[in-house]
C-alpha cells in the first residue's frame, strides 16, 4: 500500500475531487474546499479510515504545516510535497510522536514565517498536472 504523501498526490490529481481538494495554482499547497464531502465521498477510496480527523492526523504526522496569513490561508504544504512531482514525496517521512510534539509546540514560529508561494513560482513554475 502507498504511504500518505502518494495517496495524496492521486487525491489531488484527480479533477473529480476538486470541489472537496485541491492544489493551488502555483502547485506548492492543497487546500481542503469541501470538509464534508472529502470525508463522505473521497476519503473512503482511498483509506480505511474515512474520518477526517484522522485524514488531518496523516497531515500533521507527514510534516504538512498550515499557511496561517495572506492568500493562501488555511492550506497546507510541506518542501518535498510539490504538484507534478510525485517522487520528491518519498523524501518525506512520517513524524514519531515526540517529534509531533515539538512541532506542534513550536507552530508560533510558523506563524511569524508564511513562505511567499506566489513570489516562488514566478521564478520556479511546477509542472501542470500529477507526472
Amino acid at each position: 500500500e502507498p504511504p500518505f504523501p502518494q495517496k495524496l498526490h492521486q487525491i489531488l490529481g484527480n479533477p473529480n475531487n476538486h470541489k472537496c481538494i485541491m492544489w493551488l495554482p502555483h502547485g506548492r499547497a492543497f487546500m481542503i474546499l469541501d470538509k464534508k464531502n472529502l470525508e463522505k465521498e473521497i476519503l473512503p477510496h482511498y483509506f480505511k479510515s474515512s474520518k477526517l480527523a484522522s485524514f488531518m492526523r496523516q497531515v500533521n504526522n507527514w510534516g504538512f504545516d498550515r499557511i496561517h496569513f495572506g492568500p493562501d490561508s488555511n492550506a497546507y504544504y510541506n518542501e518535498y510535497f510539490l504538484r507534478g512531482l510525485p517522487h520528491i514525496a518519498a523524501m518525506m517521512h512520517r513524524q514519531p510522536n515526540g517529534k509531533l510534539q515539538q512541532r506542534m509546540q513550536s507552530v508560533y514560529s510558523q506563524i511569524r514565517f508564511t513562505p511567499d508561494f506566489h513570489e516562488m513560482s514566478k521564478r520556479h513554475p511546477l509542472p501542470d498536472i500529477d507526472g
